[in-house]
This record gives C-alpha cells, structure tokens and sequence, in this order.
C-alpha cells in the first residue's frame, strides 16, 4: 500500500480479480470507496495436431481450443482466405471452444486452415493442413444380367476412389480368385464368365476397398434355359360333360408361357376351360365341340416347344323315361317305356328291386328298351330300374310300377247283435291298393258321422253309441278307390233284454187236485222260457204259437209243492218270475177212530189225538157232543194234540171227541173216558177262625171220606180227617204276598218231567221302590233242565202280583186277589214256540201266593249249551176285556235255575187310559187284538197275526227283512251254506244258487257253466281298452301303437324324436304329433336370409336389445352388449350403470382434494389458489417483485403452482403467464365476466327420473315406491314386502312390483297343503300319482318388468322342481290360462319349451302398465314317455309404469 493510500498490487494473479474498498476514518467520522480489480490474460491455445485427414461428406473437427482474459476473439483462414462463417452455415461451424467443425468436407476443404484468437492482450495462430480421401465408388448401376444357356457373359464393376480401390467378387458368401475353371476377373475388375451354366445363375457381389471405406454392388445372373416338352399322350378320351386334364409338362427358364390350340386355333380360357398353373389345360365340362387335336405351345426368352395330343369323346348313356309313375290294375298289361343314347350306344338291362330281370313269357325287354308286362299280378309292383351302360358310364332310372287291386273287404260277420243301450261295432276291414276310403249306407241312405252316436273309425269300423230298436236294420260298409268299389252288408240286431207279458201266480192246491200254471215273455231274439220247481228243472212245460208256455200237473201231491219259477233266456240276459204253490193236506188222525181209556179220578187223564195234515189241522174237544170249556183250569190241549185233564172226577167222565179241522178237510176220533174212584175225604170243612184278626194265626179244620165214597175198584180214604194249619186271618192293608210256592209240569221238546217244586220270596226296597225276587225250582230232569234256562216268564205272574206299588200303579195282587188264570206264549227268533198257563189259587193260610204252571212247546235244542245272559226288559198288562189282562214282552232272555229278579211298577204313557201299538179299543172299551194283516198286508208274501202284532213268513230260499218285513234272497254263496266244489264258483240267484265254473282273469265260464273260455276284451269290451290297436290273446289282451308312439299302459304317447338327435347339425327339429319334422335354423342372434345364409341380427337397429337406463347398446356378431357411459361401470344387461368413484383411485387424479359426482369428478384447491386449466391442478396468486431502483411497479398477477400438500412449488420463469378469463365454481359458468348457475336439468338430463335444478347443482327425484341409488340420478325399486313388513290376509302373500306392492291371493287347492316355502302348494302322494291325475305341485311367482319391452324378448325362464327340491328334466310347458287388465288384455305372453327349461317371453310390447295373470303348466315325462310329475304355476306379471 502506498504512502498517499493506494494499494498496489505486484505480478497480479487471477486470483487477485474482486473488489477493493478503501476506508478513511478520523475521530469526524469515516468513508469507504469500494473499486473492482479485473485481471487480463492473453490468448492460448491448447495443443493439437497440426495435420488432419477427413473423408468427403463426413463430418470433421479442427480443434483451436482457446483460453484467456477478456474471451479473444476467433477468425479461420482457408489456404490464405478468411472464412466467413455466418456467409457458409451449412459447411462451416465455429464452436465456443473456437474449434472449426466442418460439416461436410469437399474437395475445395483440402489445404491449410489458420487458426488466429485476440484479445485486448494480443494475439495467437495456429496452421492446420487439411488431408482429403474420397471412399470407394461403383460407377456403373447394372444389377442384373440375363445369359443364355452355353454363352459367354460378363458381369461389370467400374470402380473410383481415393487412393484407388482394389476389386474383389464373392458369390453367396464364397470368395472368387482372380480366375476359375469358367471364370476369370480383368484388371478393370470386370467378372467374365467363359460359357454360362444353370449352376452359376446366382447373386454376386462386387467389392470396392481403399483407406476411406469400401463400396459394394450387387449383380443377379440369371442362366435362361430354353422350353423343353416332354413328350405327350397320343389320344385322350373323356366322357362327354365331364371334366379333363391335357397334361403339358414343360421344362425350362424362365419358365415359359404355355398356350393351346386347337386344329392350329387358339384358345382362349373361359367357364369351362382353364389353363392351370403347371400348363395343363383343363376342362370342366367337355361338351361335344370340343373333340380334335389340341397343340401345347410353350415359349420363353430362351426360345419356344409345341406338343400335341388328341381328345377323343365319349358320350355316357342319357335315358329318355316319359313317365317315373306307372298305375295299372290288377291282371292289366303294362309297358315300361326306357330309350337309351349314347357313343358308343348303350346295352340297356332292367331290374326290379335290384335283381335283374330276364326276357320271358311274362316279361318281355325289347331293343328299343321297353319292359312289356304281359297281366300284371301284385308281386310286380315295385321299383323298376332301367339301366344303360356303355364305355362312357352308366345311367340309371327309376320307374314305380304301382299295382292298384280292387277294394276287397274281409270276410266278417253278416249279422251282429248288440244289446239295448250299449255300443255296437260294425266291422269293415277293406283292404285294396290305394287304401279304400270306406263309407257306411243304411237302408241305402248314407250314415252320416255324428259325435257321440255314428263314427267311422280310421279303420273302416262304424261305432254306433247307445243302440235303440231304432238302429236295427242292414248297414252297407263301401269302400272305395281308383280302382273300384266293393260294398258288404252287415245286418245289426238291437236285442232286448226279456220282459214278462204274463205271470204265474200262487197256486193253493189241495192233494189230488190238477196245477196249471203259464209264463209269456217277449225280447229280442225271442226268449226261450223253461221252468224249474224247487231249484230243479222241470221239463214238463208246453208252448204255444204265441210263445206262452205252460205247465200242467195231474193228481198233484203234497211232493208237488214249493217254488216254481219261471225263466225267461235270451242272448241278453234272463230274468225269472216266482210262482209259489201251496198243496193242502186234509187231517188224518193216527190210530182207531174209537178208543177207551180209564183213569184214577184226581189223576190226570191224557187223552191222545196225534194227527197231520197241511195245513196243520186245528183240534178241538167235545165231551158228550158238547164242546169243552176251554177256560177250565184242569184242561190242557198239547202241541201234538192230546188232551190233559188235571185231577179226573166222577163228572169227567164220558164220550170225548177229538175233532181236526182245516181248509183241507176235516176228522174225527171219540175216546170214551171211565173215572175209577177211591174213597177220598169230602172237602175240608170250612177252616175255624183264625186265632189272629191280622197277620199269622192258626186254625183247624174238618172232613169226611165221602167225596166221594170209593167206586169202581177205588180205594177207600187214607189219612187225617182233621187238619191244622197256620193261618192269616188276612192281609194286613196294603200288602202283597212275599211269597209265592206251587208246581212246575208240562212237557218240552217231547219230554215229559215229573212235577217240580216252585219256592220264590219277595223283598221290597222302598227308596228305590222295587221289588226283588228269589225263586228255586226242584226236581227238573237233567234232560231238560237246561233247556228250562229261558222260562223267565215263569216267575212272570209272581213278580207281577207281588211288585211293590208306587202311587196309582197297582200289582197284580191288588187286581185280582190272587185268583186268576194266565196264558203265556214264548216265541223264539229260530221258530221254535213254548206254551204257559200259570194258574193263581189264591192265599193259603200263611199267605203265601199259589200258583201251578204248566208247560208245553219247544225250545232251541242250543240252548243247552249256549251261555245266556239276562238283560233288563219290560212288560206291559192291557185289559182287553172284563176280568182280561193282556201282557207282553218284547226280550228274550236266559237264566239260571235260582232266580233273582228285580222288578218296579209303574204306569204306561197316558195313565193307562190307551192302547199300545197293536190293539184298538172295542166296542166295551177294552183292548182289542189288532189284526195287521188284514189291514195293512204287512208282508211281502204271508203274515199271521198274532196277540199285539203279526209275523211274516217267506218260502224257502228267502228271509224275512226285521226292518221293512219283505222277503229277501239269502246269498248262499256268501253265507257259506251252498254245496258248490271247492273248484266251483258260486253264483247267487234269486231264491236259490247255481255252481259254475271257476275261472282265472281273462277267461269265462261258458253258457253251460261247466268250462272256462277266453274272453276276448277287444270286441266284448264296450270301449276298446286300448288307445289305438288292441289284439285279442289267450287270458289277456295287447295294446299296439301306430308308429311315432309308445305304449304306456293303454294310452298310446306321442314320441318325441327331437329328444334322440334324429335331425343334422345345422337343423333344429320339430316334434308333432307321430312324427318329427327337421329344419333349417341359424344360432341365436342369427338370421336365415333369402340366400340360405344366416346373418347377424342387428338387436340395437331393430330394438330388440335389453340395453336400459343410460346404456348404450352395440351391436356384435350373435349379438350385442350394453356400454356405459364413460365415468360410469356396468351391473349387465338391463340395468342400471352405476357411478364409478374416481376419487378412490390411485394414485389421486387431483393435486389437491377430490370430490366424486355422477360420472365424473371435481378437484377442489385450498384458499388462495385456483384450479387450472387441465381441472387437477391448482395455482397460487403470486405478487411481482420490487425492482432495485426502488421503484415499485404493480406487476400483473401470475399462477403459481402447488403440490398435492398445499405449498407453493418453485419454478424457474422468466415470462409472467398471462389468464384471460375468469375460472367459476362447479355448477356455474363465466358469462360476461360473472358466474352464472348452469341448469344441469336442460343441458345434460343427469336424471332417470325427474329433475330440479338447484343452485351451482341439480337434484334427481324418484316415483313414489322408488328411492335414489348412491349414484344420485338413478332409482331403484323400495321392496315394501320385506322393509315394512306388510302383513297380508289369510292365504294371501305379499307380492313387491315396481313402486308398490300388492297382496294377491294364493290359495291351496282343497286336496292340497301349504308347502315349506312361501307361494308352494302340494299334494300328498303316496302311491302312483302319474298319468291322469291333477298335478302335484302349486307355485305363486310373481315377475315384475319395465314398460318398453319388445316384442318376442324373453322375459323368464321356468325350472319345474319337486317340493324335495328336486329338479324336474325333461318337462314341457304349456300356458293353460292368461287374463289381463285393460291395455294388457289378450295375448301378451308364450312359452316355449328350450332344454327342458320353459322361456316366457312377450309376444307383442310392453306398452301399458297394469297386471296379467299367467296359469302355466309344467308336464315331466319318464324316458318311456309316462307322466311321473306335474306342477302349476300362478305366475302375476306385473309391468311397470316406468321403462325401469
């Protein structure tokens, strides 16, 4: 630093450069003064090479890289000249560096560039000689050459360059010397090659080589060989029409053009002709013009060949057939006309059925080639061949001889019957060719076809329904064809089951007397009548003219009597007329007409009368000629007619008369009685008075033996004269006797029993108010003593007067004291009747009831060893006249021997005051016996009266009915009680039985009854049991079907062929009714065009698409799919496209905060910035900066990029971005430098729906019952059924549609149950449940679809499950019921069967919103064809008023 404070600075540096302040202080203050240093360096270059070789047109550096302070300044020189460089851009450029790059170097580059840098220090040079070589250069553009075959030929390369180049030749790869065997290269570099062969054609290649590169060339040579023919066929021949080859096999290169010609002319290519690439001339169809010599000319570059060949024409056999149909009838010449042509000509030969026939007497082939029948028989027809041959082929043609025979109707039957009422059968079956056509006459007018009374089979059989008289007559069946007509008659009998015009009647005979009965009956066939008595024949009957038949018997006798009946028989049926006769007996008495007979007097005198007769005879009794008192108490008449007399007196003896009486007749017997008395006491003096007034007392009593005194032969008196006894003076008032004792005797079932001891006690119960009693019965035989089991009434009259009294109800006791005298009748339900007479003797002296009985009758011979209960029942008393008492029983009942029996009294109905059933009142005011069977007649055939009622009585065969009392037929055969043989069928008939044989299924008993024949079901059955064909076998029958049918039981089912794959490919088939039908069909979405060809069907042109909503149908090949729009995803076809979200993708598709909106999205920017104008990123308002002048200028605003996490990113700009509009908010638009709200609503239509515009936004509303997807513009349905838990009535089901719902009935069938799921009903199924019954599965659907739908547009598919869940294959579909509301009325829906799936689809557009109702039916058939399931389904449809 100096003295005066300047700085110096010595052998400055580079790094001396910078600034300098220099700074004065005092104590006054300071200043500085800042001064720059710049430090100068003078120019240098950086070392190089001085001598620089470059290549014309390559690019080249002349390096003058320059350094120093201040940059010097660079110029070039060339050889001495100054380079301007701005003057010659394209050759010359100056680097920073101030190196010369020369761009692309010539020969005016070649010398010495200087190279001189200045600057403010000096200056420095540089000299650079330039080298310049030029590469290889082929001069000449020949690239390919052409040589004959054997001559010389030479392949040219001039070359240039710099230094000059050498010259080498390679061939495909290979490296050529200097010289070959056939080659050699001149100096000049040309390739000679001495004689050129095949085998040097090839690509060579030329090689031109110095320092600056090396050049290349290409040469082709081709060696051309001239055509060569080989030689060729002298003569060809072909058949006329087919096609031919003329080979013309041509060697040589190139390879030469062939042309033909024919007789020197050429040809020229056409339809027929062709020349192939190999040179053959090709025919595809030789005509006759085309015959001659043909000439194959080949020519090249290399020269030219001709060959030859000669085409010989065979024309094949052409036959001329007038007619392919010939009809002939039966035994009519026929001739088969066949004219052959051809070269040569043909043989013609004929076949039939492809055996070949020979000339003979029957057929006859003549030269011109006609077949001649002579009389036709059936065996010719058939298929006729006509058949010519030659070299040239053979032709063939078929001619069908078809042989019509004169209708011919089988031998039947002439006459038929048929019952009145059934179906009758009129065979015809003709046969004839063609098939006759058969037609029904009657009486000559035609039958005509009537349903449901005349039909004419397919067959040729005429049914005739419900036979009446009226039908009967002679049938005509004619049948008809082109070769005539037959006709045969048939003569139909309508048969009428018999009818009797005259009855036998009841006949009442006596013996002795003559029977005459007759029988008439009418029917169709006349009926045959024969008679039978008592279930045998009777062959005795005469018939008239008139068809009456009559029986007549003389002297008949008692053997002659019972049933005789009268049938009437014909082919119908028979039917029977009873006749019951009755022969009488007169009485006839057993023994002497007069007898004598003595008796102890007080014994019992039985006094025999045994007779018979027929009827039986009634006895009566007269003593002296005066009739006996029948109310006496010591008589008894018995069953067999005698007579007892108890306790025999002096005044009982006497004349007797048995008289026997009936409507026969009349006898007599008189039995004289003679009473031996002994002595016995007179009648005990009247007792004494009792010691008691009251009660029990005792008191005696007196008597002589006078009564009476002994006579004849009597003994005197033996025991006490003097009696004492207890006594009773009387009852006290009010009671009854407790106590009943006396006798039992009588006979049963004809034994006779001593006398039995009778001992009963009576016991009250007053609260209950009965009676109770305990009797004992000794001394009964052991032999009868069971048989006793029953007589409960024997107690009857104890009971009944000794019976504790209650109120106005009175006992016996009280009614008659004690004396009285009872008659008891005991009827058993087997027919068997026991007699009673009870006889009341008042009180003895202890008051004690006595009583005596005596019985007489028959019981039940069961009855001993059956075991017998006693049941309650009741007896009624009427007083039917002064001092008579009616009673009766309606139980029988048993008991033991010791008897305990509890009885009450109490009043009938009416206080007593009225009869009972069975009587009326007489005339005294007493009940009367009613007598029924003379009022009333009661009973089919014969009733009795008895006391209170009547009995009805029926012949042998027949039982009487207890309800309605008619004589019924006893089944014998169910009863068991016939005698048939265990191999023998029993057959009830009315009053007897008959046995028949028994036969197996399928068989009869014949008319006799005594063997079995077939019954043939096919013609005996009233409807055919088989659909179509029935054929009648031994036991059984078989059911044919006609072809395209199987057999399922009776029923004949239509096969469904389609299932077997019976039609190609390419064609679909068609199943109807017995057969298949095979068509042509194109895929799905295909359609056939009027070529044959299917072609796409364009679904979005034609509007049968499912593309809805915002989707955009594009059509494909079979098809079409559904596109959204962009920003939107699709859920398939038919629905609506759903937003996609945008926002969540990754990475973010804004800078900042992404917002998603329908379809698209919004980037939002934070305060402070603004969106630019690719709408993601965002820009920052950014202020100028203060310039250093301190001057502030207001700089325009500019963006300024931010980062996704909101700072500015810095970027590095020289220029200010200019925004020429105004950025507004989403939902707004710039209008005039304001923001102005878009109405989205009328510029995009956003919604599916309806739309409100809101401000900066919009607003999708739905229809009632729909609500907005997350999208925010389409809707979807609100399923009510299972949101709000609709709850509908009992069967009834909630059903969702679209905007609502409804609640439908779905009600089960009677004979079903509710299933498992909702909507299923079933029917339960234990056995077969297939063919003819309802089916068996019940289904409520319900579908729901837009408004718009196209027509044919499947809408659904059906899947027939079981209730288990089982799919159910191979199933038809059949809509059986449709019905729909206004606007949807009529056919709206099919169905159609695909896979076993049932498709519905819409057979006309959905353009009306409402509900139809669809009743489809699901049919599934087992691989036989059987019907093995079926269900219903209740499908609601229900369109919407919406199109979604």
């Amino acid at each position: 630093m100096l003295v005066e404070g300047s700085l110096r600075v010595q052998g400055v540096q580079l790094s001396d450069a910078g600034r300098y302040y220099c700074t004065v202080s005092n104590q006054a203050g300071s200043d500085h003064r800042g001064m720059d240093l710049r430090v100068f360096v003078g120019p240098s270059i950086n070392p190089g090479p001085f001598n620089v070789t470059v290549t014309t047109g390559i690019r080249a550096v002349l390096s003058c890289e320059i350094t120093g302070i201040p940059a010097p300044q660079v110029t070039w020189k060339r050889n001495g000249t100054p380079l301007d460089i701005n003057q010659q851009r394209g050759a010359y450029r100056l680097l920073s560096s101030g190196s010369l790059v020369l761009s692309s170097p010539t020969s005016e580059d070649e010398g010495y560039f200087e190279c001189t840098a200045v600057n403010v220090v000096g200056e420095e040079r540089r000299v650079i000689e330039v080298l310049l070589q030029v590469p290889p250069s082929i001069e000449d553009d020949v690239t390919a050459v052409t040589a004959v075959k054997m001559s010389a030929v030479v392949l040219p390369c001039h070359v240039q360059g710099r230094p000059s180049p050498t010259v080498t030749w390679t061939k495909g790869g290979a490296k050529l010397g200097t010289r070959g065997g056939t080659y050699r290269i001149l100096p000049t570099g040309v390739l000679e090659i001495i004689a050129a062969v095949p085998s040097h054609a090839g690509r060579y290649t030329c090689s031109a080589r110095n320092p600056a590169g090396v050049a290349h060339k290409h040469v082709t040579l081709s060696v051309q060989v001239p055509p060569e023919i080989r030689p060729m066929a002298e003569e060809v021949q072909v058949v006329l029409n087919h096609g031919t080859v003329l080979s013309c096999e041509v060697k040589g290169f190139p390879r030469p053009s062939i042309t033909w010609q024919r007789e020197g002319i050429p040809i020229s290519a056409g339809h027929r002709l062709a020349v192939l690439s190999n040179g053959a001339l090709k025919f595809s169809r030789v005509t006759l013009g085309d015959a001659g010599t043909y000439q194959c000319l080949a020519q090249s570059e290399a020269g030219s060949a001709v060959g030859s060949t000669k085409l010989v024409l065979l024309v094949p056999p052409v036959l001329s057939v007038p007619r392919v149909e010939y009809v002939v009838v039966l035994g009519q010449p026929v001739s088969l006309e066949c004219v052959a042509d051809g070269q040569p000509q043909p043989e013609v030969t004929w076949y039939k059925d492809r055996r070949s026939l020979l000339d003979g007497a029957h057929l006859r082939i003549f030269a011109n080639g006609t077949l001649a029948i002579g009389a036709t028989q059936r065996s010719d027809a058939g298929v006729y061949t006509c058949t010519a041959k030659n070299l040239a082929g053979r032709a063939s043609h078929d001619m069908r001889l078809g042989i019509q025979v004169p209708p011919m109707i089988l031998a039947g039957q002439s006459e038929l019957s048929v019952i009145q009422g059934f179906q009758a059968l009129l065979p015809c079956a003709a046969q004839g060719s063609p098939e006759p056509r058969v037609s029904w006459e009657k009486d000559g007018d035609v039958v005509p076809n009537l349903p449901g009374k005349f039909t004419v089979l397919r067959s040729g059989e005429l049914i005739i329904e419900r036979a009446e008289p009226g039908d009967g007559g002679v049938f005509t069946c004619v049948a008809t064809n082109a070769a005539g007509s037959v006709r045969q008659d048939v003569r139909l009998s309508v048969n009428m089951r018999p009818a009797f015009k005259e009855l036998p009647g009841d006949v009442t005979l006596n013996v002795g007397q003559s029977l005459a009965l007759s029988c008439h009956a009418q029917g169709t066939p006349t009926p045959v009548i024969h008679w039978t008595a008592n279930n045998s024949p009777y062959p005795g009957a005469a018939v008239d003219e008139s068809g009456r038949s009559s029986l007549l018997v003389h002297n008949v006798t008692a053997g002659h009597a019972g049933t005789y009946v009268c049938v009437a028989e014909n082919s119908v049926g028979s039917i029977r007329a009873l006749s019951f006769v009755r022969i009488r007996e007169p009485p006839v008495l057993k023994g002497e007409a007069r007898t004598s007979q003595t008796v102890v007097q007080g014994d019992t005198a039985l006094l025999d009368c045994p007779v018979h007769g027929d009827p039986s005879p009634a006895l009566r009794w007269l003593r002296d000629g005066r009739p006996l008192l029948p109310r006496s108490l010591r008589l008894q008449s018995f069953h067999n007619g005698s007579l007892a007399l108890y306790g025999v007196t002096a005044a009982d003896a006497g004349e007797y008369q048995c008289v026997a009486e009936s409507e026969a007749g009349a006898a007599e017997r008189t039995i004289s009685l003679t009473v031996q008395i002994n002595g016995g006491f007179s009648s005990w003096e009247e007792w004494g008075p009792c010691s008691s007034s009251c009660g029990l007392g005792f008191q005696e009593r007196l008597r002589l033996c006078n009564n009476p005194e002994p006579a004849n032969g009597g003994r005197s008196c033996d025991g006490p004269s003097i009696d004492s006894r207890k006594c009773q003076a009387g009852l006290c008032p009010g009671e009854s006797p407790r106590k009943a004792r006396g006798s039992l005797i009588g006979m049963v079932n004809d034994r006779e029993f001593g006398v039995s001891f009778l001992e009963a006690n009576i016991t009250d119960d007053q609260e209950l108010g009965t009676s109770t009693l305990d009797a004992h019965l000794d001394n009964i035989p052991p032999s009868v003593g069971p048989l006793l089991r029953v007589l409960v009434s024997v107690f009857t009259p104890i009971y009944w007067s000794a019976v504790l009294q209650s109120g106005a109800a009175r006992n016996g006791f009280s009614v008659t004291q004690g004396l009285f005298r009872q008659e008891s009748q005991l009827e058993f339900e087997s027919g068997e009747t026991l007699r009673m007479t009870h006889m009341a003797r008042g009180l003895d002296s202890e008051g004690v009831l006595l009583i005596d009985i005596v019985v007489n009758g028959f019981c039940p011979p069961s009855l001993a060893s059956s075991h017998l209960a006693v049941q309650d029942f009741d007896e009624s008393y009427v007083q039917t006249g002064r001092g008579q008492l009616y009673s009766c029983v309606y139980s029988l009942f048993s008991l033991s021997l010791d008897i305990h029996v509890t009885a009450s009294l109490m009043l009938p109905d009416g206080d007593g005051e009225t009869c009972p059933k069975g009587f009326i009142v007489d005339t005294a005011s007493y009940c009367a016996d009613e007598d029924e069977c003379a009022l009333d007649s009661p009973c089919s055939h014969a009733c009795n009266n008895i006391m209170g009622g009547f009995t009805c009585n029926c012949p042998s065969g027949f039982t009487v009915s207890m309800e309605t009392n008619i004589c019924q037929d006893i089944d014998e055969c169910s009863q068991g009680s016939h005698m048939c043989h265990y191999n023998q069928q029993c057959v009830n008939t009315v009053g007897t039985y008959r046995c028949q044989a028994r036969c197996g299924a399928g068989f009869k008993p014949s008319a006799a009854g005594t063997t079995c024949e077939d019954v043939d079901e096919c013609q005996e059955s009233s409807v055919s049991p088989c659909q179509h064909l029935c054929l009648n076998t031994l036991g059984s029958y078989r059911c044919v079907c006609r072809p395209g049918y199987q057999l399922s039981g009776p029923r004949c089912l239509d096969v469904n062929e389609c299932l077997r794959s019976v039609c190609p490919s390419h064609q679909q088939c068609r199943n109807t009714e017995g057969g298949y039908q095979c068509f042509d069909s194109c895929p799905a979405g295909m359609t056939q065009a009027d070529n044959g060809v299917c072609v796409d069907v364009d679904e979005c042109q034609d509007g049968s698409h499912m593309c809805r909503y915002s989707q955009t149908c594009q059509n494909t090949v079979g098809g079409y799919v559904c596109v959204c729009p962009r920003g939107y995803r699709s859920q398939g076809v038919g629905l609506p496209c759903l937003d996609t979200d945008e926002c969540l993708q990754t990475p973010s598709p804004c800078a900042h905060r992404c917002r998603n909106v329908p379809g698209s999205f919004r980037c939002t920017c934070p305060p402070g910035t603004v969106p630019l104008g690719d709408g993601r990123s965002c820009a920052g308002l950014e202020r100028g900066h203060t310039f250093s002048n301190g001057s502030r200028v207001r700089a325009r605003l500019r963006p300024q990029l931010v980062s996704t996490l909101g700072r500015p990113v810095l970027t590095r700009t020289h220029g200010v971005s200019r925004i020429t509009r105004q950025s507004c908010p989403a939902g707004y638009a710039n209008r005039d430098g304001s923001c102005v709200d878009v109405d989205e609503c009328v510029l995009r239509k956003p919604c599916q729906h309806e739309c409100r515009n809101t401000i900066g936004s919009f607003q999708c509303l739905c229809p009632h019952g729909y609500q907005l997807l997350p999208n925010g513009r389409s809707c979807k349905d609100v399923d009510e059924c299972a949101m709000d838990g609709i709850q509908c009535g009992p069967n009834q089901m909630c059903f969702n549609t679209r905007g609502g719902y409804q609640c439908l009935d779905t009600p089960c069938p009677a004979t079903y149950q509710r299933g498992g799921s909702p909507g299923t009903c079933y029917r339960p199924c234990s056995l077969d449940c297939a063919s003819g019954s309802s089916p068996l599965l019940l289904q409520y659907k319900l579908l729901t679809l837009p408004l718009g739908i196209p027509a044919n547009h499947n809408v659904v598919r059906l899947s027939a499950f079981s209730e288990s869940g089982v799919l159910q294959e191979r199933t038809s579909f059949s809509v059986l019921e449709q019905e729909g509301e206004a606007g949807l009325s009529g056919q709206v829906f099919g169905i159609r069967d695909e896979a076993g799936r049932g498709i519905i689809f819409t057979l006309k557009a959905l353009q009306s919103s409402g509900l139809v109702r669809l009743k489809v039916q699901a049919t599934t058939l087992s691989r036989q064809g059987r019907v093995t399931y079926q269900s219903i389904f209740i499908i609601y449809v229900s369109v919407s008023r919406y199109p979604y």
